[in-house]
């Protein structure tokens, strides 16, 4: 008989792990938002490159691809180079799966914001999006095309085909 927890990691170190989901969201948001799936589609590449092609500062942009390759998003190889991983794919534009939409939207601003103050929902019962935000997420989004849009793709790709 074999123990199906043995593989997992000891509860206090999951705990951890999972308190910092919110960086690792917000990590693949910024990795999404700037493309970096599609850009390693044909070949792997430096963070330098990557980060001439996405405007972005090196030594920065280096930190965030070794965040999420320690997740096993991405990958680093032996040349130093990043490259897909069969985590990142799907945040590929023209994957059919693709979840990029999806990553770039969940963790908006206005999010995060909400989530900030889930205590108060908890002690209150009342949604946090308004206080947190200032008008529902309707008008939140009326008021930022840009997260429109994203919320709008998101749901899109998202939705099933019925047969």
């Amino acid at each position: 008989m074999t123990d199906e927890n043995q593989s997992l990691p000891p509860p206090d170190a999951l705990l951890m792990e999972l308190v910092h989901g919110y960086m690792v969201s917000k990590a693949l948001q910024a990795a999404a938002e700037i493309g970096i799936a599609d850009l390693l589609a044909e070949s792997p590449k430096t963070a330098e490159d990557l980060a001439r092609a996405t405007s972005t500062n090196p030594s920065a942009l280096f930190r965030l691809l070794r965040a999420l390759a320690s997740r096993g998003i991405f990958r680093q190889n032996e040349s130093g180079c990043f490259e897909n991983t069969p985590l990142s794919e799907p945040m590929r534009s023209d994957s059919p799966d693709s979840v990029r939409d999806y990553l770039t939207y969940t963790p908006h601003d206005g999010n995060i914001r909400a989530w900030m103050r889930f205590m108060s929902v908890l002690e209150t019962g009342e949604p946090a999006f308004v206080a947190a935000n200032g008008c529902d997420l309707w008008e939140y989004l009326r008021r930022r095309p840009d997260t429109g849009e994203q919320f709008n793709r998101a749901m899109t790709a998202h939705v099933s085909p019925v047969s």
